[in-house]
């Protein structure tokens, strides 16, 4: 096997326990304190959230829940943080942060003599932390003793008061229950299999073990957090981040952290796996097992159970509307429309649409639309200038569809701005969310709505979404209907959201390409905007030359015809973002096919014989 480490350096998260930093326990809580990453084990804290990391702070002797952008590097910050405070007249500096500081600097530097003093110890760290001078070891230690001795004492209070867990959770020491799972003396199902609490919520999705309710949510939450080179963030069993093994199956990228391999798996289950020239995981080889752990046993439905996690409920912001023996054509409200993805999966279903409101600013999306529908649709522009008024014009709206901007809210975008930054995409989420309300006080009567977004956000991101909504999500992932993966989030109360319709497997690339081409593999990962994202090799030329897919062979495989986007004189890359943006017409299509049962629908004169009933039963 080839190790491959997941990367992290583009995300800033990679933090380890006993690591020396500079945080702040908030964005806007000004000076930076020193302070080094500690395990929520060792104090007794709560197990941190999506993206947080325990500090504990030199000076001050408590710990604090800290996002990673609030952190950075201790050596490489210092001369930085310490000149920018001590050439400060207007911050006067307390003595807690000075004593900070040197502690800091003692237990960074491994001090083994106490000839140096405190100017010694800055001029050293100033200098950049000098490796040759005799009183300095400079090893990597772990945690310090100091910080470990005030922890034990953080932990005791803790576990006497019960504030931040039940006391089931500590009958016992994390190192005496994975000797005790080793030996088969507890049952993987009496415990959380991710942080080895006993206080369980669940079964774990993918392993029989069982799970706590902070795990199982943080499970949920990274199931589908997947970079652009196809290979996962998290740990698959517990879904952390660290230091990965890589599965080498190309259409898999599931990863497995070595503690976990190390706690739950056989003393040499790391060394037989690098020894593997292509390692099939766990999941992909079930068989091979055996080899690596005595204990983790791999459930035959966790793709369901997975799926589970994501099934949507009715929204409560507007109710389903009746079916009616008078049906009519479809009047639609599409926001954030780019080409047309929702009128092209209507007209594939034979449901007439009457109005086509298409709310798009793109040039080039409203180009393809153009030339595609010409007059059929109606173009209204921007949705920020979509007012309550403006709605009231468009007449009843029978179907509101949209998906805003994915990038600011996507986990693998390093720079994203989130739901509220003002100059970020990720805020016109609010925008969809207003026009919703709006059309339900103005409407007159039920609508159908849907909203989509990437799977791969954060979990706070999520769930603000869904109390927005007033409905959980539905994971739908185009991959069981087409040869790419492309995992989404729906919202919305499509009867369609609470089923699962989806084939089991899809169709395979080869399908896509075109005449004298040969795929090299059976499914391909995300397409996105960028051009890294063709994987180059997954297609041979006649010559058996590696080539990347064809424009019109990803239109193909997102279900829309050829040369669907060849307009206006785009260039390739050009349309290769505007599908990269787009929705999969048959994810879409799936979802819309339960309104055959409320409107009416053209059938062909060669069906009319065949088909006595007014509509199509699905």
């Amino acid at each position: 096997m080839s190790i491959k480490k997941r990367k992290f350096n583009e995300i800033s998260t990679n933090w380890e326990a006993g690591e020396f930093v500079w945080a702040r326990p908030t964005r806007n809580a000004g000076r930076w304190w020193p302070g080094v990453i500690i395990s929520h084990t060792d104090g007794g804290f709560k197990k941190p959230k999506l993206e947080h990391f325990w500090v504990f702070w030199f000076g001050d002797y408590r710990a604090t829940e800290v996002h990673f952008k609030n952190i950075c590097s201790f050596k490489e910050s210092f001369a930085v943080f310490y000149e920018k405070y001590t050439n400060s007249n207007r911050n006067k500096l307390p003595k807690l942060w000075k004593q900070g500081v040197l502690e800091a600097l003692k237990d960074y530097g491994n001090i083994t003599t106490a000839s140096w003093n405190n100017d010694q110890l800055i001029d050293w760290a100033l200098c950049g932390f000098l490796k040759n001078h005799s009183a300095m070891s400079y090893e990597y230690i772990g945690v310090p003793d100091l910080v470990k001795e005030k922890l034990n004492k953080h932990r005791d209070e803790n576990i006497k008061s019960n504030s931040c867990f039940e006391r089931s959770q500590v009958i016992y020491e994390e190192k005496d229950l994975i000797d005790k799972i080793k030996r088969r003396e507890i049952c993987l199902d009496s415990i959380c299999i991710c942080c080895y609490s006993t206080a369980i919520e669940s079964e774990h999705p993918v392993f029989y073990a069982g799970v706590c309710k902070n795990c199982l949510e943080r499970i949920r939450s990274t199931a589908f957090l997947i970079g652009d080179d196809n290979i996962a963030y998290y740990c698959l069993i517990c879904a952390t981040l660290g230091d990965m093994l890589v599965c080498d199956v190309e259409e898999c990228g599931r990863v497995f952290c070595r503690k976990c391999l190390q706690n739950l798996g056989k003393s040499n289950a790391e060394t037989y796996i690098e020894k593997q020239k292509m390692w099939r995981c766990l999941v992909c080889d079930p068989s091979d097992i055996k080899n690596v752990s005595n204990v983790l046993q791999i459930r035959s439905d966790w793709q369901e159970r997975i799926r589970l996690m994501f099934v949507g409920t009715q929204s409560k912001i507007t109710p389903i509307p009746e079916i009616t023996t008078k049906r009519r054509k479809l009047r639609v409200l599409s926001l954030f429309d780019g080409i047309g993805t929702g009128l092209l999966a209507l007209d594939s279903l034979q449901l007439p649409v009457e109005k086509y409101y298409s709310v798009e600013i793109d040039k080039n999306a409203i180009s393809v639309l153009k030339m595609n529908f010409g007059e059929r649709v109606t173009h209204l522009g921007d949705v920020r200038d979509l007012n309550e008024e403006a709605i009231k014009k468009l007449g009843p709206i029978d179907l509101l569809i949209g998906g805003s901007p994915c990038n600011d809210l996507s986990f693998v975008n390093p720079n994203r701005k989130g739901l509220y930054d003002p100059t970020g995409t990720g805020i016109l989420f609010f925008d969809f969310h207003r026009v919703l309300t709006t059309l339900n006080a103005v409407n007159g009567k039920p609508f159908f709505w849907l909203y989509e977004n990437v799977a791969s956000m954060s979990i706070d991101y999520r769930i603000i979404i869904t109390r927005f909504l007033g409905c959980e999500p539905k994971l739908c992932d185009s991959v069981r209907l087409s040869a790419h993966k492309r995992a989404r989030l729906f919202w919305g109360n499509l009867p369609s959201l609470s089923q699962n319709e989806f084939p089991d497997e899809g169709p395979c690339l080869q399908s896509y390409l075109m005449p004298g081409r040969t795929a090299t593999l059976r499914k391909v990962n995300s397409l996105t905007t960028a051009r890294n994202s063709l994987e180059k090799g997954a297609v041979l030329n006649e010559d058996n030359t590696p080539d990347v897919l064809m424009i019109t062979e990803i239109e193909r495989m997102f279900g829309y015809p050829l040369h669907y986007t060849d307009t206006g004189n785009i260039s390739l890359q050009g349309r290769q973002k505007l599908i990269g943006r787009a929705w999969s017409v048959h994810v879409v299509r799936s979802l819309f096919q339960c309104l055959c049962s409320f409107f009416v629908v053209k059938i062909e004169s060669n069906k009319k014989q065949k088909i006595k009933k007014e509509y199509i039963r699905v």
